[in-house]
């Protein structure tokens, strides 16, 4: 009995131990989402509240609430890793507008309105969104990449990624060699080695 009950408090030590570090992890989550490239940013916000949400259920196990916080992470750390792209609003000259966004890993966020006549990128340095009329057609065909309307090509893209990265320590494990270009510069990206993706979320840039 006395065995047992030495077990039972152990178990009671660890959660308690273990609760901090997972809240920390949540705050680290949202400190990330928050810093990045603006993409499907009321899909990862809410994404995190449900996090925040998750942690102070009773019905909800310590095991599965660590489960779907590393789950969280495994979704970021992908987003990394593929290339994606969803519809979505963005303010264009003062004036709210529907466009296509394209996701190339965290290297580089594009738009084009979807008659075509505009395009753009997310200057991160600048903190702001720059035209880009020169790359209307290999916008054009990423977005037919990433929906799997097209094979697997070389995208032109300007880059979206700042100069100094801004990640923290638990994602640069999982970072990719071309993100550490200079933002701004044009980057040839192999979306044979990304794991295209329809991004199903709208847009909040």
């Amino acid at each position: 009995l006395d065995s047992i009950n030495r077990q039972l408090s152990s178990i009671d030590q660890t959660k308690r131990s273990f609760v901090p570090f997972m809240v920390r992890a949540i705050d680290t989550l949202d400190m990330f989402v928050k810093r990045d490239i603006p993409f499907l940013d009321a899909e990862r916000t809410q994404r995190v509240a449900g996090l925040r949400d998750l942690m102070g259920r009773a019905d909800v196990t310590t095991a599965e609430q660590f489960r779907q916080i590393m789950t969280a992470y495994q979704t970021e750390i992908d987003y990394g890793r593929n290339i994606g792209t969803y519809e979505g609003e963005l303010a264009l000259d003062g004036e709210p507008r529907t466009v296509q966004f394209l996701r190339v890993g965290r290297v580089a966020l594009l738009y084009q309105t979807l008659d075509g006549r505009e395009t753009g990128y997310w200057d991160a340095d600048a903190g702001t969104w720059k035209p880009a009329p020169d790359y209307r057609r290999a916008v054009e065909h990423g977005i037919n990449v990433a929906s799997e309307q097209a094979p697997p090509d070389l995208l032109h893209v300007p880059l979206s990624a700042p100069q100094q990265t801004r990640e923290p320590a638990a994602y640069k494990a999982a970072a990719s060699s071309p993100e550490d270009a200079a933002p701004g510069d044009d980057a040839s990206v192999d979306s044979q080695t990304q794991n295209t993706a329809q991004e199903k979320g709208q847009g909040d840039a």
